[in-house]
């Protein structure tokens, strides 16, 4: 599987990893989208306010999203 990494820093650092999946490789409609909206819903550790408010603690967040060919995670 190809991913990617990418950092921008300005005054803050944006972290990206870009995935190769997306629409165009989900078995059935709306995987895609659907996978993407469930990210920041909590993870084995942290329910999703425990993950908003650690995030939060930090003054970050996450913003996943889903393209055509691609699935990214950012963390600002």
């Amino acid at each position: 599987m190809n991913s990617w990494l990418v950092i921008t820093r300005d005054d803050d650092i944006d972290i990206q990893v870009v995935f190769k999946a997306g629409k165009v490789f989900q078995s059935k409609v709306g995987q895609a989208g659907f996978m993407t909206r469930n990210m920041a819903e909590g993870t084995a550790n942290y329910n999703s306010l425990e993950l908003a408010q650690t995030l939060d603690n930090f003054g970050a967040w996450i913003d996943p999203s889903s393209g055509s060919e691609f699935i990214s995670v950012s963390l600002a």
